[in-house]
């Protein structure tokens, strides 16, 4: 799902000249990818660190969690002025797929509400915070802060607090943030032009 997802952003975004839609069209058509994007994503991570356990969980951090944090950055553009409520929507109902997709992810499920709340809030802030500087500083910068927040919080309240598996985690993480905030730049620029300029996103916030 989420790669379908991904793919489908990506052409849209790449062909939205030939394909004759208009900026709205492709911001709409990308935030239709993002949500099941980034609830693939949340279930996907909550899964397969609950099956795989703790000792995997920076390599699934890298691909999946990391993308989490670049997709609440490119959401939140998108939804603007609801950004909050429906960050806080996805992020629960993830967790509510973990847990009907496997009872005896719960803990693993609460972890992931805790850590994601506390870690994409701080993430929120340092974000538009920095609103006014462009995607590739902004993206993987506040995401590194959110990485330092989720590692700590999941690891802890999921397994147990091991401090070399939260340190992978969040160089897991920041690595994976900035290669997700990369390979999304160029959908920006196309299916977002005009909320991605310091004065729209200053008027958004």
């Amino acid at each position: 799902m989420l790669a379908l997802a991904l793919m489908r952003a990506l052409f849209v975004g790449a062909h939205m000249p030939e394909m004759g839609l208009s900026a709205t069209t492709g911001r709409r058509s990308l935030l239709w990818a993002l949500v099941p994007a980034y609830l693939a994503a949340i279930v996907g991570a909550n899964l397969l660190v609950n099956h795989l356990g703790a000792t995997y969980s920076p390599v699934i951090a890298f691909f999946l969690v990391a993308a989490v944090l670049i997709f609440r950055d490119q959401f939140a553009d998108l939804v603007g002025p609801r950004r909050w409520i429906t960050q806080a929507a996805l992020i629960l109902v993830g967790a509510a797929l973990t847990w009907v997709a496997n009872p005896g992810a719960r803990q693993v499920a609460l972890a992931s509400v805790v850590a994601f709340g506390a870690s994409e809030a701080t993430e929120a802030v340092a974000y538009y915070t920095m609103r006014a500087r462009p995607w590739m500083d902004r993206a993987p910068l506040s995401a590194t802060l959110g990485a330092a927040i989720d590692s700590v919080l999941f690891i802890t309240i999921a397994f147990g607090f091991n401090w070399q598996i939260a340190f992978a985690q969040f160089a897991a993480k920041t690595a994976g943030g900035y290669l997700w905030a990369k390979s999304i730049e160029g959908v920006r620029s196309r299916a977002v032009p005009a909320r991605d300029t310091p004065a729209e996103l200053a008027r958004e916030a």
